[in-house]
């Protein structure tokens, strides 16, 4: 499955799996949208549209995250979104 969790120094609080997905569930179709662009950038290659859309998405979830409570930076965007979706 990958590391999808990824613990920082300093004790940072770790995302629960459910609550990842529950965040990924609430936004779901846009989500959906931008992982398809992501899939046609990897499958073109187009590496620098694939970094702009892994961005966006990490800034969403740091958003999301950032109303909860948690910190966004223990999560591995790209690695834990590919898993997922």
């Amino acid at each position: 499955m990958g590391n999808i969790l990824h613990l920082r120094k300093h004790g940072r609080q770790l995302l629960c799996f459910d609550l990842i997905l529950s965040i990924i569930d609430q936004y779901a179709p846009v989500l959906t949208i931008i992982m398809r662009n992501v899939t046609e950038a990897i499958r073109k290659k187009r590496w620098i549209i694939l970094r702009a859309w892994r961005n966006m998405i990490a800034a969403r979830l740091g958003k999301i995250c950032k109303a909860q409570g948690l910190r966004a930076r223990t999560l591995k965007i790209p690695l834990l979104l590919g898993t997922i979706l």
